[in-house]
């Protein structure tokens, strides 16, 4: 996917895995295909519509910007760990910004790679599905498997939560759940006993 107007904004939707525990996302890698661009990462958790990556709660502390003079995949660490809750989806948005020129992300595709003779050597499959990877065009979001049945690559890495949580902070429905949380991991806090935040 390729702007001319040197913006562009793209995001894929996950789906976090139920199971015994939670996991954390602290970083994305996003493939860039173009040179001299500026990037900002967003994360966007419990989403409404997984259909509309931005219908989620925004984890502004998350939100990391930079720069790039290369085009290729780029990992980008996040300002600030990511919780997610079990089960429940969560958005990585990208806007990149090229500096005089166009810009534009890598998608994933299946191919064949060739020899110099026009041999088929290497059969690259990538797979997609509805609803995984969007880009923004107009203010509407456009699903990339409806359009080109390609992602765009970007990925989430995720490690499953280790950390236990206070029993009177306990459930990920209650407002002040994420910010505890992330202090108790970030070794802010660690309450007033082992076992309570109190």
């Amino acid at each position: 996917a390729r702007s001319s107007e040197g913006g562009l904004t793209a995001a894929n939707v996950f789906t976090v895995k139920a199971g015994n525990s939670q996991e954390i996302l602290k970083a994305v890698t996003i493939g860039i295909s173009t040179t001299n661009t500026s990037y900002r990462v967003e994360v966007y958790r419990q989403l409404k519509n997984p259909s509309d990556p931005l219908s989620g709660i925004p984890v502004k502390e998350a939100t990391a910007e930079g720069y790039t003079d290369c085009s290729g995949l780029i990992q980008v660490p996040l300002s600030s760990p990511v919780l997610l809750g079990k089960g429940g989806t969560f958005s990585v948005v990208v806007t990149l910004t090229g500096k005089g020129s166009n810009c534009g992300f890598l998608a994933e595709e299946s191919k064949y790679v060739t020899d110099a003779n026009g041999n088929r050597v290497i059969r690259l499959t990538s797979s997609s599905a509805a609803g995984e990877s969007f880009i923004l065009e107009n203010g509407v979001w456009k699903d990339q498997y409806t359009t080109s049945l390609n992602n765009i690559r970007i990925k989430a890495f995720t490690d499953n939560s280790s950390a236990s949580m206070f029993s009177d902070v306990s459930s990920p429905s209650k407002f002040y759940y994420y910010p505890v949380y992330w202090a108790k991991e970030a070794g802010i806090t660690t309450g007033t006993s082992a076992t309570r935040f109190s």
